[in-house]
């Protein structure tokens, strides 16, 4: 979720239970627009827009609180709106998060 100044915070609980813990996964203003996310059952993935623009991947394992991100570049003097992502299987890729944003320019 987009928490204070535009960070980015993700809440998780344990299967099973009702207590919720937060954890910020990047920053002021690296969220201006709802985030999306997607789980593959052992990784999860966010897409978020931050204030460049851009659309940030952000990609984290089960019980870990490290983050990796990269950068999907919007060409200027467009912008990125809220993102969407989804979980995609094939047969020449496997299983691999797919992002996309519409684009105001």
């Amino acid at each position: 979720m987009a928490g204070p100044g535009g960070s980015l915070e993700f809440w998780w609980a344990p299967d099973g239970t009702s207590t919720w813990h937060p954890e910020q996964v990047d920053g002021r203003g690296s969220s201006v627009a709802a985030p999306a996310i997607t789980d593959d059952g052992g990784t999860v993935y966010l897409a978020a827009t931050p204030l460049s623009g851009d659309t940030g991947l952000y990609i984290a394992g089960h019980g870990s609180s490290t983050w990796h991100k990269s950068w999907m570049a919007v060409p200027a003097p467009c912008n990125a709106a809220a993102p969407a992502i989804t979980m995609v299987t094939n047969s020449t890729y496997g299983t691999f998060a797919e992002t996309a944003s519409t684009y105001g320019c």
